[in-house]
């Protein structure tokens, strides 16, 4: 990890302790993140909650934030866990787990990838019993004929890490399934 990136992250997680504090995910950002995010090439793994994350609570919300403060960020900020930090960037999370999306399926554009403005995710399992399975996600995407679609029944578990062609690992999530066969 650099200098850089240490400073951008303590940077960062001071922002966000403000945002949680100040009461809000409210964000400056385009109407189409996808847009500006890089496109995933090699879709790595399917996501799982991170180690250490404990107590997620029963709705999560995430805006993505493009840059701050002249640096550039493109990931989620998404509220905490119940008793933990306010908000969070959503690769602190998720993680990948050993669950691999068919490679025949990398580098299909924005047919099987989603990256919305923002989405949230939500369950109805009791605290002790929440995993990313069983999460739902809502977002709207804007597909190339320039029209908006909500999709409601998006599973958070198939949410795909992906490696840009700059080398970057980033969180989309699911527009269509990706077979693991």
């Amino acid at each position: 990890m650099t200098v850089r990136t240490v400073k951008f992250r303590n940077s960062a997680l001071a922002f966000m302790v403000v945002c949680g504090l100040s009461g809000g995910l409210t964000l400056a950002t385009g109407t189409d993140a996808a847009a500006k995010r890089p496109q995933g090439k090699y879709n790595r793994s399917f996501a799982d909650f991170a180690a250490g994350y404990s107590n997620p609570p029963a709705e999560i919300r995430c805006s993505y934030l493009e840059s701050w403060q002249g640096f550039d960020v493109e990931e989620y900020l998404c509220n905490g866990p119940v008793g933990g930090p306010a908000v969070m960037l959503l690769d602190q999370i998720l993680a990948g787990n050993n669950v691999t999306p068919n490679p025949n399926y990398d580098n299909k554009k924005w047919e099987y990838l989603a990256a919305p403005d923002k989405f949230k995710c939500s369950t109805s399992a009791a605290p002790d019993k929440r995993t990313t399975e069983t999460y739902t996600c809502t977002y709207k995407h804007q597909h190339d004929d320039g029209h908006w679609y909500t999709h409601n029944d998006r599973d958070l578990s198939k949410s795909v890490l992906s490696t840009t062609d700059a080398g970057t690992d980033l969180w989309y999530l699911q527009h269509k399934t990706i077979p693991t066969s």
